[in-house]
């Protein structure tokens, strides 16, 4: 294991600092286009396995946290605030694709709101935003390296930076080489992810969904992930989870 792995009331207590041009916000692949279907994916029997265990590694790194407010970097229809306002959250996502955000919208999620402007400009002041999380989301920004800076500078000393994203060494990943939402996609590594996250502090990063041969039957699947050491899940997990807290100054 690589080691040490919340428009009115100021905005999250923010100070909104600048209106976002959202006719120039760009992302590697238009989610406008399958935002009514997106979902469809976490009912299906694999969809939700994987689901589960995501969130359950997730929720691990979540109880780091000493408050309860977040803002969620590509939250898109809202599924993953869905899970974050179960778990006692309030949460501000933001996500560029306007059609995506209108599903998140639909779901009346308590205690989130939901507004279109770009993580590579953050309408937040400096060190205002208490905890971040962005769940497979920096890999399809543009201008990755700006994001991440806009995300260090609202971002409060002490507060927390959690990244949930796909593995690039994953045999998953791999498969999705050709198909037009993923291809262009900046996986991580465990390695890329420990690195990016050292900005902020000393990270943890870990894996989970294990799938060597991903056209197998999903039991094989359930079983793979049940019997896989822990190392070989943190190298190869087809999702990597990190953490940080902002050291203070």
């Amino acid at each position: 294991m690589l080691k040490q792995v919340q428009h009115d009331e100021c905005r999250m207590a923010g100070v909104k600092r600048q209106e976002t041009n959202n006719t120039n916000l760009k992302r590697m692949f238009d989610y406008n286009k399958i935002a009514t279907n997106y979902d469809q994916w976490y009912k299906t029997p694999l969809g939700k396995q994987i689901d589960v265990w995501e969130k359950n590694l997730f929720r691990l790194h979540l109880e780091k946290l000493q408050t309860k407010q977040l803002l969620e970097i590509g939250a898109g229809t809202g599924h993953w605030t869905e899970f974050f306002a179960k778990n006692g959250f309030s949460v501000t996502g933001i996500d560029i694709a306007e059609k995506m955000i209108a599903q998140a919208k639909q779901k009346n999620i308590p205690n989130a709101q939901f507004e279109i402007t770009s993580a590579e400009s953050l309408p937040y002041g400096d060190e205002q935003i208490e905890n971040i999380v962005a769940v497979t989301s920096l890999e399809f920004i543009e201008n990755q390296e700006k994001a991440v800076s806009e995300i260090f500078r609202v971002l409060k000393p002490g507060g927390y930076f959690i990244v949930g994203g796909l593995n690039a060494q994953a045999s998953l990943q791999k498969s999705r080489q050709s198909d037009p939402v993923f291809k262009d996609a900046r996986f991580f590594t465990p390695k890329s992810l420990f690195q990016l996250l050292e900005k902020f502090g000393t990270p943890t990063v870990e894996g989970c969904v294990y799938m060597p041969n991903p056209q197998a039957e999903l039991k094989e699947i359930i079983n793979t992930e049940n019997i896989a050491p822990i190392n070989l899940l943190n190298i190869y997990g087809n999702f990597l989870v990190g953490s940080v807290k902002k050291r203070k100054p």
